[in-house]
């Protein structure tokens, strides 16, 4: 919440915790192509945590594989705890994730969600489909369908075409003349 709590606030342990005085260090790997096409958006001047595709809780890098936050009253303990953490866990999440060669090593093949971050398989798409490796990125989708139809309105699909530039490329994709609602069909 805020720096103090509303009138009327509950707590319950183990659903919603009293975390006042309290704080968790968040981790996140920014890519820039995917932030501006999935997620929180590009980032303006600063990165924030919720414009990375990648993010974890650095207690959760640690041995307790869980969320923790420290109190802020107590700095000795705290930076005694935090810095190795830091110089460990960190460092190491950071290190496996510095190249789009690493976080696409890292992340294909997987199918489940990594935390807060974003599904792998989009994350790699998106990286892949960025070096104009289109067929590359299809692998990335093992049981995808080999045929696609999506109904849309026309005024979506001129929306999709402009957000993802796919107005200049066939990519064997055909295209109906407008009408108030039509048919895209297209080989995958």
């Amino acid at each position: 919440m805020g720096s103090f709590d509303p009138p009327g606030t509950t707590y319950h342990p183990g659903l919603r915790e009293n975390l006042y005085g309290k704080f968790t260090v968040n981790l996140g790997v920014y890519v820039p192509e995917v932030a501006a096409s999935h997620g929180g958006g590009a980032a303006k001047d600063w990165v924030r945590e919720y414009h990375c595709c990648i993010r974890s809780r650095l207690g959760e890098l640690g041995t307790e594989q869980t969320d923790v936050w420290w109190s802020i009253g107590q700095e000795k303990r705290v930076v005694e705890d935090l810095l190795p953490r830091i110089r460990h866990d960190a460092m190491f999440f950071f290190a496996r994730y510095e190249s789009r060669d690493l976080i696409l090593k890292e992340l294909t093949g997987q199918t489940e969600n990594m935390g807060a971050g974003g599904p792998p398989r989009i994350i790699c798409a998106i990286i892949l489909a960025s070096r104009g490796e289109v067929t590359s990125h299809a692998n990335c989708f093992p049981n995808r369908p080999k045929k696609l139809e999506i109904r849309v309105t026309q005024r979506t699909f001129e929306a999709w075409l402009k957000n993802w530039d796919l107005a200049r490329s066939s990519n064997g994709m055909s295209l109906p003349n407008p009408g108030s609602g039509f048919l895209a069909t297209g080989s995958l």
